[in-house]
């Protein structure tokens, strides 16, 4: 086990997560903040949300004590609570990402700590160090395994369940062989086509929700198995060669920083590698009149052509991934929120305009992802002139951060928008308490204010 990597990976995590500061522990804190407001703004919005749950609930009354974080606080079985939980933190396109990861990390991860905090009592401290452990991993494999693995795998549903299944099994014994038991359980059973997901955006949520499931069972079950930890060399070899024949070449840079540090927090309710041609295209929209664009070029980074390449969307999801239809919305409405969208959706004219917008992959941007995420917009006017407008880091970005309050505001516009006032009351709880408080107790006040 010493040329390991996976070990490597696994102790470096848990010596960020062991001598976390207090700057870290706030971060997990906003992160945890992030993840379960978009969760409860997405029973309000999302009807796959509401579906979802319907659908695992069965009309029944759960039962259980594992939380479920909606317009209300209810409660059900384990598996029930995780799935709704991960599956709606990451419905809306709000939720966290780690740029160098390539990956959502906050939608399986946090709702997996907090269920375990439930379980065994633990403090909003000790989900804190979960989600720093968590995070840290789950950013070094996906280094590791890079940019031609994330082209094939989504990276949130594989490298996700890995991370959650290390993660609770650190946090409940810390024991390295059972660490790295419930690791390769996640592994062997992960999964995520990203082609077929990029197609069936509507099932994307999915993947954090399989990741949290893959995840915690991977966790109870690694006491069942022995020995797993000593083939563990060879499954390295085996992932590099079968699934991502790349494998990133790991330098001791890679741990001097901890990754929820470099955490992305998104504005924009849409794919990730489409924000900087929403950016340029709001820059845009106060030199542009509508009826004299005569064509409309965008020139962007493979990524974004793959990951949000659909045409004359017709619903919320599809329009987030859309860059045409994103594009003529943040030109026509100067922001591009979930009420742009809506509107956007039915606007005869706009609909119209994003037939005008042609998408050109260039090489030289390709490059540079996802460290940056470069695109060009190109809008023609009749009269001849070209308007134009370059952007590479999306708003939110570890290297164009923004605040701490520029992120509650979100969260603040998002509980408006949803008509869920219990998120800021849940916002101000995990932001303003003592970090010694017990995550049960925390939920107890929660629920109460549930019924003021």
């Amino acid at each position: 086990m010493e040329n390991s990597l996976l070990m490597r990976f696994l102790l470096n995590a848990s010596d960020v997560a062991e001598k976390a500061n207090f700057k870290e522990h706030r971060a997990a804190l906003l992160s945890i903040a992030d993840t379960i407001s978009v969760a409860m703004a997405s029973h309000s919005i999302d009807a796959r949300v509401k579906n979802l749950k319907a659908s695992l609930l069965d009309g029944t009354k759960a039962k259980g004590e594992a939380v479920i974080f909606g317009n209300k606080i209810e409660k059900a079985d384990d598996i029930t609570a995780l799935a709704i939980n991960s599956f709606a933190s990451h419905s809306l396109e709000l939720d966290n990402w780690l740029p160098l990861g390539m990956l959502h990390p906050s939608s399986s991860i946090v709702p997996a700590a907090i269920l375990l905090a439930q379980k065994k009592d633990l403090s909003l401290e000790d989900v804190a160090d979960g989600i720093i452990y968590g995070y840290q991993l789950s950013e070094s494999l996906g280094r590791w395994l890079g940019r031609s693995y994330y082209k094939i795998w989504h990276t949130t549903s594989t490298i996700g369940g890995m991370s959650v299944a290390a993660m609770l099994s650190w946090m409940d014994e810390n024991d390295d062989e059972r660490i790295m038991n419930s690791l390769l359980l996640a592994l062997t059973y992960s999964g995520g086509h990203m082609p077929l997901i990029n197609k069936l955006v509507s099932i994307k949520p999915v993947s954090p929700m399989h990741a949290s499931i893959i995840g915690y069972y991977s966790f109870k079950m690694n006491n069942a198995f022995k020995g797993l930890i000593r083939e563990a060399e060879g499954i390295e070899s085996k992932i590099c060669a079968n699934l991502s024949n790349n494998c990133a070449t790991v330098d001791e840079t890679w741990d001097q920083e901890s990754a929820v540090s470099r955490l992305g927090y998104k504005i924009f309710p849409a794919c990730r590698n489409s924000h900087t041609t929403i950016q340029a295209a709001i820059k845009l929209s106060g030199k542009v009149d509508l009826n004299s664009i005569e064509s409309i070029e965008l020139e962007v980074f493979e990524e974004a052509a793959q990951v949000a390449d659909i045409r004359s969307p017709t619903t919320l999801e599809e329009a987030m991934f859309s860059l045409s239809f994103l594009t003529v919305t943040a030109l026509a409405k100067k922001w591009v929120g979930f009420k742009e969208i809506q509107e956007a959706l039915s606007d005869t004219f706009l609909r119209e305009l994003e037939k005008k917008v042609k998408i050109r992959v260039r090489d030289d941007y390709t490059a540079f992802f996802p460290e940056k995420h470069p695109i060009t917009l190109k809008v023609k006017l009749k009269d001849g002139r070209t308007l134009e407008e370059y952007e590479e880091i999306p708003y939110g970005d570890p290297s164009h951060n923004i605040s701490d309050e520029a992120i509650i505001e979100k969260l603040r516009s998002l509980s408006e928008y949803s008509g869920n006032r219990k998120i800021l009351k849940f916002v101000n709880l995990i932001l303003k308490e003592n970090i010694d408080i017990k995550i049960n107790e925390l939920i107890e006040k929660i629920s109460t204010a549930d019924s003021e």
